[in-house]
């Protein structure tokens, strides 16, 4: 199989495999509360909606990377700017965040979320 075939199939293996995955915390994980004592940082996250539960959206970014997001205090958005509610944002729809996190943590404290896909 040429090199090419085989990162086809390995890609393809991994996108049916991604929403299989578990949404466990991952162990860096950060809860809000501990955040106050710790340095944050600006950070803009772009991926794949996989998961959303009350104020927490879980994204995926083209590279592999999971974030959890809380969007508690967030302004969420359409791709046009106009105002969205959490129901505008769908699974695999592709999300913009800005907003603070812990450096090399993969919990993010959302200021905007934004759904590109709408």
């Amino acid at each position: 199989m040429t090199t090419i075939k085989k990162i086809l199939v390995l890609t393809a293996m991994i996108a049916v495999a991604l929403p299989m995955i578990s949404f466990a915390a991952p162990t860096t994980r950060t809860p809000a509360k501990s955040l106050q004592a710790q340095k944050l940082e600006p950070i803009i996250v772009t991926g794949k909606l996989m998961a959303k539960t009350g104020a927490n959206l879980r994204i995926v970014t083209d590279s592999g990377v999971a974030f959890s997001i809380n969007i508690s205090k967030a302004k969420l958005m359409l791709k046009s700017g106009k105002t969205a509610t959490l129901s505008d944002f769908n699974i695999n729809d592709q999300i913009k965040i800005e907003g603070q996190h812990v450096a090399n943590r993969t919990y993010v404290i959302a200021n905007t979320a934004q759904d590109m896909s709408r």
